[in-house]
């Protein structure tokens, strides 16, 4: 048995070794209507190039459109109720306010941003949620990121409140080291943390929620 443990000890020593060496990333993403990026990914001290060019020339608003005529006149079952616009807002809205979990989130950025040597850094972009209110909100949370992110010289935000319409539009450069084992500690770290947990068990009893609203709506019978 003593050469099993040697042999996960030298696996183990090694995928150590292997998470410590750096990893480059340039990234490009575009969004306006149609989604598009970029991903450029150096390891080895450049041995190793990866690259990935993902460009979706379709409306991401947009909804398929069935033109399959009907065979059957057999009255086919109502589709189950979607989740709206305001809904998803208001259900992130509410995990947002789980005790303890922006600051949080604040403390992974900071320590993200500290892992993560960021050689340069530019964001732009107009974003709205439908709803002033939600929007200025949202836009409260968005300025404690900001307020750290102006910090750091290498990074560039300049992001737009829409307060009039849904809009979600971003153009974002970024190249970045990262060294793999201190970023997937940082995140170990996050995920295991009380208001993480808490904002996970909040999130599941939404969207358990949710689920038995749909079954409900599903089987009440439509009176004629």
């Amino acid at each position: 048995m003593w050469y099993i443990a040697i042999a996960l000890l030298i696996c183990f020593t090694i995928t150590v070794l292997l998470l410590t060496i750096p990893i480059d990333v340039t990234v490009h993403v575009q969004r306006s209507g149609t989604l598009s990026g970029r991903v450029m990914i150096a390891w080895l001290f450049g041995k190793v190039r990866l690259s990935s060019k993902s460009d979706r020339q379709k409306n991401l608003q947009s909804e398929p459109v069935d033109s399959k005529p009907a065979t059957s006149s057999v009255p086919e079952p109502e589709p189950l109720p979607k989740i709206s616009r305001r809904q998803t807002i208001s259900y992130i809205m509410a995990i947002l306010k789980t005790r303890g979990f922006v600051k949080r989130v604040t403390g992974l950025i900071q320590d993200l941003v500290t892992g993560i040597r960021i050689r340069a850094l530019n964001i732009s972009g107009r974003i709205g949620l439908g709803d002033p209110a939600e929007t200025g909100r949202f836009w409260g949370m968005l300025s404690i990121v900001s307020g750290i992110t102006a910090m750091i010289p290498p990074v560039a935000v300049l992001l737009e409140p829409d307060f009039e319409q849904a809009v979600f539009e971003i153009d974002g450069r970024g190249t970045f080291r990262i060294i793999p084992l201190r970023v997937c500690l940082i995140i170990l770290l996050f995920l295991l943390s009380p208001p993480t947990l808490r904002a996970g068990w909040r999130g599941l009893k939404i969207g358990v929620h949710w689920r038995r609203e749909k079954g409900y709506h599903q089987n009440v019978p439509v009176q004629s």
